[in-house]
């Protein structure tokens, strides 16, 4: 009876072993690819779904497609990561391997969110679409290295133009455990806004102007569009009104630095 017990006890506690690991992280060792061992980490959620799953080589580099999904199991974003060259981790992403091919982005209910383009951890130039859940586009434009570089289209969730005009990147030295180059990106030239039904908010051309940024260690002089008396401004009715009283409403960033980005890996 008591070695029933004691054995009962122990594959109790293997079961109970078994779960956590489980619930936390999976190593198991696959088949090889380009002949290389690859290890594969799987994450759960407490229902038992998949979380994430990401592969690497021998050396624990990232390298072969990763994947995460939602609670309800619907994948949220696909990407693949090569473990032929490593980035220097003050640049960013993983420090070891090298983002590669698509990175995809998923709503919970399945619809694209977005789709960018990488090759040895830079992001490709071209047409960036972003799409709402629903399906319909949400913004468009060019991307450079990153950045929004050229006209840029954002539209409201049932279609209607929200906005129209050119963004230009720029950069300037930041300080942190060593000295970095930082980009942002701001609004020149031509641009026009509209309230949803497509009616006009505000249109005009951006001035260039400098303002003063810290930059970790002292500030630094960047460059922005500032909105200016030459433009038209109307309220939700159509009536025309003041730079002044147009301000007051917050619809739009005046002098905006926007340092923030389209998508910037983790």
């Amino acid at each position: 009876m008591k070695i029933l017990f004691i054995l009962i006890f122990l594959l109790l506690s293997q079961l109970c072993f078994s779960q956590n690991i489980r619930d936390t992280i999976n190593n198991s060792d696959s088949a090889n690819t380009s002949f290389e061992k690859i290890n594969k980490r799987s994450y759960y959620y407490e229902n038992g779904n998949l979380k994430t799953e990401e592969l690497y080589d021998k050396n624990k580099i990232p390298h072969g497609v990763w994947t995460e999904y939602y609670e309800n199991g619907q994948l949220k974003i696909k990407q693949e990561f090569s473990n032929k060259v490593r980035l220097n981790s003050l640049i960013g992403m993983h420090g070891f391997g090298n983002i590669t091919g698509e990175y995809i982005y998923y709503y919970k209910n399945g619809q694209l969110r977005f789709k960018l383009e990488f090759n040895n951890g830079k992001m490709v130039d071209g047409i960036f679409y972003e799409f709402y859940e629903n399906g319909n586009k949400k913004q468009y434009g060019e991307l450079k290295q990153g950045l929004r570089d050229g006209e840029w289209t954002e539209l409201y969730e049932n279609g209607d133009l929200r906005s129209k005009g050119t963004y230009y990147p720029g950069s300037y030295r930041a300080c942190g455990r060593a000295a970095y180059i930082e980009y942002y990106e701001y609004k020149t030239g031509l641009w026009e806004y509209y309230y949803q039904g497509q009616k006009l908010m505000a249109k005009g051309v951006y001035e260039n102007e400098i303002i003063d940024i810290k930059n970790g260690c002292s500030t630094v002089p960047v460059n922005c569009g500032a909105l200016h008396k030459k433009w038209i401004f109307k309220d939700i009715n159509g009536k025309k009104i003041s730079l002044k009283e147009f301000k007051k409403s917050n619809l739009i960033e005046n002098k905006e630095i926007i340092e923030r980005r389209v998508f910037r890996p983790l």
